[in-house]
This record gives C-alpha cells, sequence and structure tokens, in this order.
C-alpha cells in the first residue's frame, strides 16, 4: 500500500502453501485463521516505522526499552514523559520468563522486507513517488515478474545486470535480514544505514525545498498602497 500523505510504502502478506489444485477464498481464510497451509507472513521490518523505539522527538532522545528503564520513563533533556513505543508495549505484554528472539515451537515462518521501490529511493536518493524511482522499479518488475521474485529468489549476479551493483547488495542484505536500520521513534520514521550513510523519506522534503527557491516566482499584480490619512486638527478648519 502507498500512503500519499507521507509517502511510504507498507506491505504485508500471508504466504499460502499451494496445498489445493484450486484455491479459494474460503481456503485462504481458513489458512489464515487455522494456519493449516500457512507457510508465514512478510511484513515491512518494524524498525523502520515511525514509533517503534520510545522517545522524545523534540529532544532528538531515542531508547530501547531497557534504557526508557534506567531513565524512569522521562527525558534527560526536558525532563518531560517519553513517547513509548509498539516495541516497549510488546515487552510489557510478552511473558516475563520469554528470553529475547523466542520462537514458539511449530510457529509459522516470519519475515522482515524493505519494499523494493523503498530500496530504489535510497539508492537514487530520491523519493518514492519520482519518475526515476517508478521507471527503476517497472523495470526490473518487466524483466523477473513480480516484487517478491526480485526480493526472495533473483540472485545478485542476475540483479546487477538488471540493475547496478548497490541496488543488488541493497536487495540481498534485505533478503538476508542484514540491513541495519536506526529504529524510528515518537513520530519520526526509522533509517536504512549503509556503509555509514543514512536515509530516510523525509529528507526528501530538504532537497525539494531547494528547488522550490530556486524555481521563480509568478510576478504579482503591482499593488497600490492607499495613503495614510492624517487626521486634522483644530486650526484646519
Amino acid at each position: 500500500k502507498y500512503n500519499k500523505e507521507n509517502k511510504k510504502t507498507s506491505e504485508s502478506i500471508n504466504l499460502i502453501n499451494p496445498y489445493l489444485e484450486n484455491l479459494t477464498y474460503s481456503d485462504i481464510i481458513s489458512a489464515i485463521r487455522t494456519g493449516d497451509g500457512l507457510w508465514g507472513t512478510i511484513e515491512v521490518d518494524p524498525n523502520y516505522g515511525k514509533y517503534h523505539f520510545d522517545g522524545h522527538r523534540d529532544c532528538g532522545i531515542s531508547y530501547h526499552p531497557s534504557e526508557t528503564k534506567t531513565h524512569n520513563g522521562f527525558c534527560p533533556v526536558c525532563k518531560k514523559p517519553l513517547t513509548i513505543g509498539v516495541m516497549n508495549r510488546v515487552e510489557q505484554l510478552a511473558d516475563k520468563d520469554r528470553p529475547e528472539g523466542f520462537k514458539p515451537k511449530n510457529a509459522k515462518e516470519f519475515k522482515s522486507l524493505i519494499p523494493l521501490s523503498e530500496l530504489i529511493s535510497f539508492v537514487l536518493h530520491k523519493s518514492i513517488s519520482t519518475k526515476p524511482v517508478f521507471e527503476e522499479h517497472y523495470k526490473l518488475l518487466k524483466h523477473f515478474g513480480n516484487e517478491y521474485n526480485i526480493l526472495l529468489n533473483v540472485s545478485e549476479d542476475e540483479l546487477i545486470k538488471a540493475s547496478n551493483k548497490q541496488l543488488a547488495d541493497l536487495i540481498v542484505k534485505n533478503r538476508n535480514a542484514e540491513l541495519k536500520f536506526i529504529a524510528g521513534y515518537d513520530g519520526v520514521y526509522g533509517k536504512i544505514v549503509m556503509d555509514g550513510k543514512e536515509y530516510s523519506e523525509d529528507e526528501e522534503s530538504v532537497i525539494k525545498l531547494k528547488k522550490l527557491e530556486k524555481t521563480p516566482t509568478q510576478k504579482q499584480k503591482p499593488t497600490v498602497q492607499k495613503q495614510k490619512q492624517v487626521q486634522k486638527g483644530l486650526m484646519d478648519f
């Protein structure tokens, strides 16, 4: 899905095993509800969301839930309560004796992926809604069939031939859960970090502002200023 307001894509998909020759809508619902025939789920990495960690945007403070505890839930800069993120809430609801990274027995597969358009946007350093990003996205889809085939199956060599080394490397890192993030917090989206460089869609607004400054403004009609009337004194009459 594409959000026009913040220009972010968010994707979620449940993968159903093709165990029936004619898969029906009822089969899909049953697989999601019961788990029978469900391979697993693919989601955008939660670190990329804008309320994953705890923090305070105005002061630039971002904390893992364990760090929030050491500060008693308050911002060390302004002393106001921190905005609690999703990860903290998950930890509150989880079993207290559950180790970090615990996976229940017979649990379905779960994979985190950043959408292809976001990866292209990172490489080109342009908004996902721009023409260069769309053209590269369309070219790869036309060449390899569909987005999940690109993100999960196409080899690095094939990706390099169809695109470039940097994008191919990013797609493979995405596939192998090797991407690094600065987690989002208090309304600030998470950032992908690669080779020491950060990128977030929010930075595109700075580029747009610079372009607008260079764009000539339309000529405005001259305005006629009315002369301010001076109050007459008694001797003027």
